[in-house]
């Protein structure tokens, strides 16, 4: 019997197989560049979405920046009219019209916006900006100049005490600041002259940092230290040393003094001489159950009480955080004082808070500015 096979060629079978292999390879191909095209659109689809939800994302913040801008300048959302696309703010007096463009600017360009247009007006107290994000026009800003309104966040009164024991480039830098810090100089050491002389050119208040008995018991041994068991003779004349030794001085504020501060008696002394010299005097509060400042007020001398002390833990979080509260209490109080040492950490924690703060509208003050006087 002869087979089928027999009659069906070798090159047939041959070419059959290489036709059903191409087959499949073509499908399998067709198959893997059509899932291939469906994924790739997917994925520019979901691309396409994230990224316009980014572009969503940043026209927002471009449009709500406005509002950080004001705050930061201390610009009261009241001043601020208009609609949506259009806005009119409001530029108190006390803050330059091109300050606060400026800042608008580079806020906005900050973030990834673009500045399409800005215009001037002649007389230099108004601006128009108009912001965009791309080619799209996000909103417009018309900065006016009102001289009839003023950004009083209130005023902040620093006091850095313990200069005299050197002059370095620390102590240079705390003479060099611009804000009106008042600086509060130990009578009788080697740089106390010095630096009380430098910081009166540079117009700052100087105080004498008067020692004073602490409750620790632990006394320095100097020629100018206030103790309890002295007579009101000898309390007298150390004080009055000490306003001969810093003539400069527009005050006197205590030194420890966490026990001398709640003798009257010695008090009583101090004062007497401090209104003789028209002196103002400033409760350090190195202890709570002070009556210092009560027996200024007394005796008719300007006084002023500290509010809290900056560095009482010398770290920058918490010396921030002071700063802080201390801004705070000027807003609710109207003024404010605070007390902080010749520190680096503390140098570096102002030279980088108190622009910021009197960008806000913070007036920073020699503590002469913000003494109680009775009438």
């Amino acid at each position: 019997m002869t087979s089928y096979r027999q009659y069906i060629p070798d090159w047939k079978i041959r070419a059959f197989w290489a036709l059903f292999l191409a087959a499949i390879i073509l499908g399998a191909t067709r198959l893997w560049f059509e899932v291939s095209a469906t994924v790739l659109d997917a994925s520019r689809e979901d691309s396409a979405k994230h990224i316009s939800q980014a572009d969503s994302s940043k026209k927002e913040t471009l449009r709500f920046s406005i509002y950080r801008v004001l705050f930061d300048l201390g610009v009261r959302t009241e001043w601020l009219e208009g609609t949506d696309y259009d806005k009119i703010v409001r530029v108190p007096g006390d803050l330059p019209v091109d300050v606060a463009y400026t800042e608008f600017v580079s806020t906005f360009e900050s973030l990834g916006g673009t500045l399409r247009r800005a215009e001037i007006n002649a007389r230099g107290d108004r601006w128009l900006i108009e912001v965009g994000y791309g080619v799209e026009s996000l909103f417009k800003v018309t900065l006016v100049g009102d001289p009839d309104i003023a950004r009083v966040r209130g005023k902040i009164a620093i006091v850095i005490d313990d200069f005299g024991y050197s002059f370095n480039s620390r102590v240079r830098a705390f003479l060099d600041f611009e804000q009106g810090i008042t600086i509060s100089v130990m009578p009788g050491l080697e740089y106390s002259g010095k630096v009380a002389a430098i910081a009166s050119e540079k117009g700052k208040d100087v105080l004498i940092h008067m020692p004073m008995e602490p409750e620790s018991g632990d006394i320095p041994s100097d020629d100018f230290v206030l103790l309890n068991s002295m007579s009101a003779k000898d309390i007298r004349a150390r004080v009055r040393a000490a306003i001969k030794a810093l003539p400069q001085a527009r005050g006197l504020n205590n030194h420890m003094g966490s026990s001398a501060t709640v003798n009257e008696k010695l008090l009583k002394e101090v004062m007497t001489e401090l209104k003789k010299s028209g002196l103002l005097f400033l409760d350090s509060k190195t202890s709570r159950s002070t009556v210092a400042h009560k027996v200024a007020r007394k005796a008719k001398v300007p006084w002023a009480l500290n509010d809290l002390f900056l560095d009482a833990i010398l770290e920058e979080p918490f010396v921030r955080d002071q700063i802080t509260n201390l801004a705070d209490l000027a807003v609710r109080e109207g003024s404010a004082i605070g007390i902080g040492h010749p520190g680096d950490v503390t140098l570096r924690v102002l030279q980088e808070e108190l622009p910021r703060l009197e960008k806000k509208g913070f007036q920073f003050v020699g503590i002469s500015e913000l003494v109680n006087q009775e009438k």
